[in-house]
């Protein structure tokens, strides 16, 4: 997760090889980050909410989105004040995407919304 290459997505050739993950299938590139991301958000305990915050806007959704879930679970209503927060310095507009819509996922989940259809 230290690679530039798990946290931007864009094309191989536009990082160092420093930057890169460091694959022999770059095939199985979107698969890796996903399963790196998962395990962390998983294994993530109070002690890496830095790691859960980094990784509430990555260009994936779905990790995104798994990010912010386990955000409100382990810190339940407080979560929102706190990535709210770290979302004012400004994001670019695709991480901002991805941070809004993982949100309402989230909200979904902590507040019980999907039960009342």
């Amino acid at each position: 997760m230290k690679k530039r290459e798990f946290w931007e997505y864009r094309d191989k050739d536009s990082f160092t090889s420093g930057e890169l993950l460091g694959l022999k299938a770059v095939e199985n590139r979107a698969l890796y980050i996903r399963i790196a991301a998962y395990a962390a958000i998983g294994a993530a305990r109070n002690t890496d909410l830095e790691v859960l915050f980094g990784l509430m806007v990555h260009p994936y959704g779905l990790i995104a989105r798994a990010a912010v879930i386990r955000l409100v679970r382990m810190l339940g209503a407080s979560a929102f004040k706190q990535m709210f927060e770290r979302m004012k310095g400004g994001v670019l507009e695709t991480k901002a995407a991805s941070f809004a819509e993982s949100l309402r996922d989230a909200e979904i989940e902590h507040y019980n919304v999907a039960n009342m259809w």
